[in-house]
């Protein structure tokens, strides 16, 4: 698998299957990414004009430029 970031709300239905996935990924020696976000909900970047949706964009950038 390719490294992974998982960019998750605090208010997120994926929120424990993230943080599990981003502790076991190690041991497949798969760099992970984990960005829990205060008060953020299931696809939230996708929502035009929040903040933690631009920071969460820049992330993804940061995150490609790293790994491609």
């Amino acid at each position: 698998l390719p490294p992974a970031l998982l960019l998750v709300g605090e208010d997120e239905v994926w929120l424990d299957a993230s943080v599990r996935l981003h502790a076991k990924l190690p041991a497949a020696n798969i760099p992970s990414d984990l960005r829990i976000f205060d008060g953020m909900w299931h696809v939230w970047p996708m929502t035009e004009g929040l903040p933690e949706s631009e920071e969460a964009l820049s992330l993804i950038a940061e995150f490609i430029q790293r790994h491609r």
